[in-house]
């Protein structure tokens, strides 16, 4: 009992590093993460353009002037109109 009263802050000091550093590495992966999202997105709009124009369709312009339309949760009609399909199928994969 003695000897491991003796131990306890150490091992307390050693969890709590262990615990920071795994944290660390979390945040980490998220914010890389959140890029590698950012990039998909990008590309599922640009495949998503060559689609529509493939199809023979015409794309409503930004409501905002962006070249690939407005990107994150808010979106102009427009873009919402053009991009419906794509971000509908990216919506059904996140709840998979």
């Amino acid at each position: 009992m003695e000897f491991a009263l003796k131990f306890e802050p150490a091992t307390e000091v050693f969890t709590e590093l262990i615990f920071q550093k795994t944290e660390s590495q979390v945040s980490y992966l998220k914010s890389q993460l959140r890029d590698i999202q950012s990039q998909l997105v990008h590309q599922e709009r640009i495949f998503a353009r060559i689609e529509i124009r493939r199809q023979g369709r015409e794309l409503l312009t930004c409501e905002y002037k962006n070249r690939l339309g407005c990107l994150g949760v808010y979106q102009c009609g427009n873009c919402q109109t053009n991009y419906s399909v794509a971000d509908n199928r990216q919506a059904t994969e996140i709840t998979k």
